[in-house]
């Protein structure tokens, strides 16, 4: 079977805060705290592995963190961490004792060493097979070219790599243009490319996910937060939406991660050469089910079964323009 690589260029603590105590301007008093390691790839990571797969994680990190990042809590999840003279990035995330996001203080990477990058990347093309998968996800290290995905999903391209890209600005609109397998923005992104992207109205949306397409080969899974996902695939002239709710009562985990859990699903999908219509109801499950586990990523396989079940699945016929 086919492989799972993750490269996790800019990986984060998460330093997470419960509190029922949040006044802007006061002195606030924590239920609890956790440090998690953390950052797009490491909680897509997880995902996969809570899916029965193996998944390799190839990345960059501080020595400051080596000792954090050196388990990330499961027999499937091998690592290779390039450390270096830099601090690793730490996140604050404010939660209530429900779960419910107060606030998200998202850290900008250190400037790395660009000799680390290259090896890491001469690396993973050592490793990297044709028919397996690679996920491009997070923000680039401060320094780095914003093409530095986009090279890679070229050179994946031509070696038979199937590739999932999760970013933002110039670095998606860069990496688009190289045609992954798989982009997966979410509205806030996409919408900086094409702010006419309404998810109100699906004929408008489907107009502006058929334009970002273009003539690549892939697909693009948007997604919608708590209105699920919707999907569009190159030579298909249909869009596909996906949703499932979930109680807020059953809620123990913030809306963090939930994207990133989506992005696991999708990787696992593309190995199994699941359809698209399986990798929505996988894809929608996992990152509902994101909600259900307080560590971002870590969802449960037997959650995601009853929500992969419980997924609305529409499809609509696309008017040509």
């Amino acid at each position: 079977m086919s492989k799972i690589f993750v490269l996790v260029l800019s990986p984060a603590l998460d330093y997470l805060i419960r509190t029922d105590d949040f006044r802007n301007g006061k002195v606030i008093r924590a239920q609890s705290t956790t440090l998690i390691p953390s950052g797009k790839g490491v909680n897509t990571a997880r995902t996969i592995a809570a899916l029965n797969a193996d998944v390799h994680v190839i990345g960059l990190i501080g020595n400051d963190r080596q000792a954090h990042f050196s388990n990330l809590g499961s027999k499937r999840i091998s690592t290779l961490w390039y450390a270096g003279d830099w601090v690793t990035r730490m996140n604050v995330t404010i939660v209530d004792t429900k779960g419910s996001l107060i606030s998200h203080i998202r850290a900008q990477s250190e400037a790395v060493d660009r000799r680390k990058v290259k090896q890491i990347v001469a690396d993973l093309f050592g490793r990297l097979k044709n028919g397996d998968v690679l996920v491009l996800s997070g923000s680039l290290p401060k320094g780095l070219p914003s093409d530095t995905y986009a090279g890679i999903i070229k050179r994946s391209n031509k070696a038979g790599v199937m590739t999932i890209l999760d970013a933002e600005g110039e670095v998606l609109r860069l990496g688009m243009a190289e045609h992954p397998t798989i982009a997966k923005p979410n509205q806030a992104e996409f919408g900086t490319l094409f702010p006419n992207a309404d998810a109100r109205s699906s004929g408008q949306l489907a107009s502006s996910l058929m334009k970002a397409l273009g003539d690549t080969k892939g697909s693009i899974f948007l997604s919608l937060g708590s209105k699920g996902v919707a999907v569009v695939k190159a030579g298909e002239q249909t869009l596909w939406r996906g949703q499932v709710s979930i109680k807020g009562s059953q809620r123990l985990g913030e809306e963090i991660g939930s994207g990133d859990s989506m992005v696991g699903a999708l990787a696992v999908g593309l190995q199994q050469g699941k359809s698209i219509e399986g990798m929505i109801r996988m894809g929608v499950a996992c990152g509902a089910a994101n909600l259900l586990h307080p560590i971002p990523g870590l969802v449960s396989k037997k959650d995601v079964q009853r929500l992969s079940a419980a997924t609305q699945v529409v499809k609509s016929r696309i008017r040509r323009s």
